[in-house]
């Protein structure tokens, strides 16, 4: 059996299949997977971010779209898919 492991983008992932998913068969997922508060959000956001900007080096693109999408969700109530968060991190900018 494998042993247990924490990773702070589940907590993510979690919230985001909770919030998007729609099963093909069986329960709805809001059914059965459990609200996370924002705080756990915030916080697994906050204790991603080491490991996260230490792969940053040869993988830029990935991260600073990752980023991206820690930024947007960390400041909303819904996790924010890939595309609207990079959408929303390049709009200060004018890009």
């Amino acid at each position: 059996m494998p042993e247990p492991v924490s990773d702070p983008e589940l907590t993510v992932l979690l919230t985001q299949a909770r919030q998007e998913a729609r099963a093909l068969i069986g329960p709805d997922p809001v059914k059965m997977l459990p609200v996370i508060p924002d705080s756990d959000i915030r916080r697994a956001i906050g204790d991603a971010l080491p490991a996260l900007l230490g792969t940053l080096e040869g993988d830029e693109h990935n991260v600073l779209l990752t980023l991206t999408r820690l930024w947007a969700n960390a400041g909303h109530r819904r996790v924010c898919p890939e595309g609207r968060c990079c959408r929303m991190g390049y709009a200060p900018f004018g890009w």
